[in-house]
Formats: structure tokens, C-alpha cells, sequence
């Protein structure tokens, strides 16, 4: 953070604002009864003491949590479960390879989710973060992850950021990975067994580039309904995606990054993810629908991570 001032500045002075304004209504009441010079003192003192608190913890946070991936565990159970070993599905999105996180860091990333001996690995998209030099590279890192029935993944916002053209953009991103055993599937659908039971699982894609209309996001929802465990993995998740779902168990989505950036408004940090859907990191229930939403590893915009670890999810169903 310190390499980048201008970040570091907007955000100590935004940080700030709250405690001046309650600073400045204070100098008021001490204007009143002590009079303008003392007021002016307290005010000062505040002003330069909210600045100062701000510049120091800003960039403290930033510096003691970077690099922090949680491995966060879910238990997830069919309506009648069986009783037979958990399927492991392992979920990571947005690792956004690039000068930041290099091939080397995602590498590390894919070793963890190897520890984890998953059956399968879902994907939320944004392999690369942008232009076409970590394409191939980002693709030849992601055939380190192994796991029992491969890499499945979405198409995120930025596998369309390589070149100008989207299209010739995507494709590039798409034949990278599938030359490295990573299927990213478009609006398709993909069947698994476990102890005898179907597990569906719909490949959404839906991001800022492309927006699948409601009518054929129900049409692909309702293909896997009758499944015996229904997953549906975005890219992004909103409220009409979410309401669609209501008939699926599982849904998997990452973009959000758990806000990347999420400054102290008063006392307590807001997550600015908040503005754009209510699922922002974690874990919801809605209804008998799960949703889980990764933060991701990698960046966005600028490379840091303010108050908002990466993460990394292991599934655990009960069939």
C-alpha cells in the first residue's frame, strides 16, 4: 500500500470523514462552553489525531493479511442421505494470475487445494486478471490441480479482458485450459456418480460480459432439478439468479472478492461488494437452497487487499 499513495491517501481520507464530522459537531458543543480558541484546539487535535490513527492502520492491515487464503470447510447433506463417505468438492475462483500473483503464488494456491485430496475441483472463472501474457501460463499453472473427476470451471469477466476482441479473448482463455485438462463450459450442464447417486451440476455463465436472460438461465436450472444433488457454479451471483434457484441445492459463486477493498465507516468495516449483491463472502441459506460465495486469492484493480482475505472452499457433501 505504501507504493501506491494516491490508494493509501483516498483511503485514510474517506476512513477519516466520519471522525471529522462528529469531531467537528463536538467542537461545537466545546465552542459553546469553553469558548473558539479551546474549540479550535479539540479540534485540531481530533482532526490530526483521526488522520494519524488511519494512516498507520490502513496500511498495518494490509500488510499483516496479505497473502491470507482461509481454507474454509462446508458440510453440506442431501435431503435423505445414505450414509456413505462425503463426496469433497473443492471451489476456488478469481485467481486472477498476473505480475501479482504470479504462476509461481498460484501454484502454491493449487497445492493446498491438492492437500485436500478433493473429487472434484469447481471453478468460479477469472483465471487471468488481464491482457494475453498470463494466458498460457495461467493455464499450463492450473494442470497442477489434480483431482479424482478434474477441473470444471465458469467463464468470470476476465477471461475477456486479454485483448480488445472479447470473443477472441475468451476463446484463447478456453483452449489454454482445455489443452491443460481444464474444462470451462458455457451455460452446459455436466453429470457425476457417487454412491450411486447423480449429482447435476449446471455451469452458469453469467458476469459482466454476459448476462444469461432469465427465461434460459430457468430452462438450464430446471434440466438438473431432478438430479439427486443439484449445484449450480456462477460467476456472479444476484438477487435473480439466487430467486431462480430455488429448486437447486447447492450454488457456488466467486467475482466478489469479499470486497477487495472495504474501508472503516465509523467503528466497523463495510463491504463494499454490499452495493452489488447481497452475497458477498461465505456461507447463506436461502430457503433449502446453500450458497457459497468465495473471496478468491488473486486482484482486481489494484493489488492489494484491505480487510477482505482470499479463501478457498472444501465441500463436503453427504449423499
Amino acid at each position: 500500500l505504501l507504493g501506491l499513495p494516491f490508494v493509501w491517501t483516498v483511503l485514510v481520507v474517506i476512513q477519516s470523514l466520519p471522525w471529522v464530522i462528529a469531531i467537528d459537531l463536538v467542537s461545537l458543543i466545546v465552542r459553546r462552553r469553553r469558548g473558539a480558541e479551546v474549540a479550535a484546539r479539540v479540534r485540531a487535535f481530533g482532526i490530526v489525531s483521526a488522520l494519524a490513527m488511519f494512516a498507520v492502520y490502513t496500511p498495518v492491515r494490509v500488510l499483516v493479511e496479505h497473502g491470507d487464503v482461509r481454507l474454509r470447510e462446508h458440510r453440506v447433506t442431501a435431503a435423505s442421505p445414505a450414509g456413505a463417505p462425503p463426496f469433497r468438492i473443492a471451489f476456488l475462483a478469481d485467481i486472477q494470475q498476473d505480475d501479482h500473483t504470479d504462476a509461481t503464488r498460484a501454484h502454491e494456491i493449487y497445492e493446498l487445494v491438492n492437500a485436500q485430496r478433493p473429487d472434484l475441483i469447481l471453478s468460479g472463472g477469472d483465471w487471468i486478471n488481464s491482457g494475453p501474457d498470463h494466458i498460457e501460463s495461467s493455464a499450463a499453472t492450473s494442470a497442477h490441480l489434480h483431482s479424482r473427476l478434474g477441473t470444471f470451471s465458469v467463464r468470470g469477466d476476465h477471461e475477456h479482458f486479454a485483448y480488445r476482441d472479447l470473443d477472441r479473448s475468451v476463446t484463447e482463455v478456453e483452449r489454454s485450459l482445455a489443452r491443460h485438462g481444464v474444462a470451462m463450459l458455457d451455460n452446459e450442464v455436466r453429470w457425476f456418480e457417487h454412491a450411486g447417486k447423480r449429482i447435476g451440476v449446471l455451469f452458469l455463465n453469467h458476469n459482466y460480459i454476459h448476462r444469461t436472460d432469465r427465461e434460459t438461465a430457468r430452462k438450464l436450472i430446471d434440466s438438473i432439478a431432478h438430479a439427486d444433488y443439484s449445484i449450480v457454479v456462477t460467476h456472479q451471483l444476484d438477487a435473480e439468479i439466487a430467486a431462480l434457484a430455488g429448486n437447486i441445492d447447492l450454488v457456488l459463486a466467486g467475482h466478489t472478492h469479499g470486497g477487495q477493498v472495504n474501508p472503516v465507516v465509523g467503528i466497523t468495516h463495510m463491504n463494499l461488494a454490499r452495493l452489488e449483491t447481497p452475497y458477498v463472502d461465505g456461507r447463506y441459506q436461502l430457503g433449502s437452497t446453500t450458497i457459497i460465495v468465495t473471496a478468491g486469492v488473486g486482484y482486481s484493480i489494484i493489488p492489494i487487499r484491505y480487510a477482505s482475505p482470499g479463501s478457498l472452499e472444501i465441500i463436503d457433501l453427504a449423499l
